[in-house]
């Protein structure tokens, strides 16, 4: 511990400089230290994906503890803002202090932290044991530890064992995650059941525009590509290119993971000859154009609702890991991926062995996947064939409960 202590005060000028580079701003390293007017429960969700999978549960808890003031904290502005557009009352945001001892004990104090809830894969040791420390009981939510996270936490086994402890209670997101932690040495007494806080999505109602925009769609002869990132979407085009020599009448809604990365998306459209539109740079055109190109936040909804062939990202080139299939799967969309799925690995394995799912290796496969699903009876072929247990959620229920007794306790 006083190792990774020491290591992580040798990086804080980076850290530092990151946080100014990512989010114009230093509040991360130095959060404010004046006193906050009422005690606050503190949610922690890195970034985009962790806050959409926490919104639910932000929603269940304003109903159950409406006397509770949640501070959700992000690592990124985008994710604070995504966060603060839901305009949830009883719940402020804040960008994430660093993991550094002093830091974090001047964000605790200053917003009068009195319980803790992780996301995911928030597993850092000098947060736990200062939240230990200064007597705030934490749980995680989600839990994910991936396979080589786990390899590189078994080569510090005392320092894996007394972190995952401090936690009171963890519930992992899936079967080989609890395995994962067991193996580390987590206590059996602290894990709770299963469950992905993906499988609860709840998509947010549109508004008139949206509406309009939506009905400007015909779903079935639109691909939607999620949460795209860099070196993807070269091949997605190409697919798209060629899939429509035959398919001429396909629409793409390109939305990359990053809207900031939009102007480098819009090149790579402009080098293919396709037309786009810019959503956010707002359009009353009545026909659409090859390719809307989905640069905002918070939107996804929309855009689900708006085709019934989804490719979910970060799953393609070197990958990081795949997204959330939760989602095109709530929507009953005709889903594909590419073969970096390590984060849903379980999931899309369920998905693929009950040809729920298409796995892609390269463009071509993508584009033969496409026109593939051209006829709209194999669209609604895959959507059915989705797997009940993994669309609905169960065991919500049960964890709000541990969770409401958590924040009385």
């Amino acid at each position: 511990m006083i190792l990774y202590r020491f290591l992580v005060s040798l990086m804080a000028p980076f850290l530092a400089w990151s946080s100014l580079r990512r989010n114009g701003s230093l509040r991360a390293l130095w959060p404010k230290s004046r006193k906050s007017s009422s005690q606050k429960v503190w949610i922690h969700a890195a970034s985009n994906g962790e806050a959409m999978s926490i919104r639910p549960v932000l929603m269940a808890l304003q109903e159950r503890c409406p006397d509770k003031d949640l501070l959700v904290t992000t690592n990124t502005k985008e994710a604070r803002a995504l966060v603060e557009s839901w305009g949830l009352p009883g719940t402020t945001t804040a960008l994430a202090p660093l993991d550094l001892r002093w830091a974090l004990k001047r964000f605790l104090r200053g917003n009068q932290i009195t319980k803790a809830i992780a996301v995911e894969n928030e597993l850092w040791p000098n947060k736990l044991a200062v939240l230990e420390q200064c007597d705030v009981p934490i749980v995680t939510l989600g839990t994910r530890l991936s396979e080589s996270s786990a390899k590189a936490w078994k080569k510090l086994p005392r320092l894996a064992r007394a972190s995952l402890n401090r936690f009171i209670w963890l519930a992992p997101q899936d079967a080989a995650c609890r395995d994962r932690l067991v193996n580390l040495g987590v206590a059996p007494e602290k894990l709770r059941g299963v469950l992905s806080l993906k499988a609860i999505y709840r998509p947010s109602a549109l508004n008139p525009e949206q509406e309009r925009i939506l009905a400007l769609h015909d779903p079935q002869n639109t691909l939607l590509a999620a949460s795209t990132h860099a070196g993807e979407e070269e091949a997605l085009l190409e697919a798209f290119v060629q899939a429509r020599e035959t398919w001429p009448a396909l629409h793409l809604i390109l939305a990359p993971r990053h809207p900031n990365r939009a102007g480098e998306v819009a090149t790579l459209l402009k080098k293919h000859k396709l037309s786009f539109q810019r959503h956010s740079k707002g359009s009353s055109q009545e026909e659409l154009p090859d390719v809307t190109l989905a640069d905002t936040l918070g939107e996804m909804a929309l855009w689900y609702r708006s085709a019934k062939i989804v490719f979910v990202g970060g799953s393609l080139g070197d990958g990081v890991g795949g997204h959330t299939p939760y989602e095109p799967g709530y929507f009953q969309a005709a889903l594909m991926h590419g073969p970096k799925v390590s984060n849903y690995h379980e999931i899309y394995a369920r998905l693929n062995a009950a040809r729920a799912a298409r796995e892609v290796q390269d463009a071509s496969a993508l584009a033969q996947a496409i026109l593939d699903l051209r006829d709209p009876a194999q669209q609604k072929a895959f959507a059915q064939a989705w797997p009940e247990d993994l669309r609905d959620g169960a065991g919500f229920d049960d964890l709000l409960a541990a969770l409401e007794q958590h924040l009385r306790d």
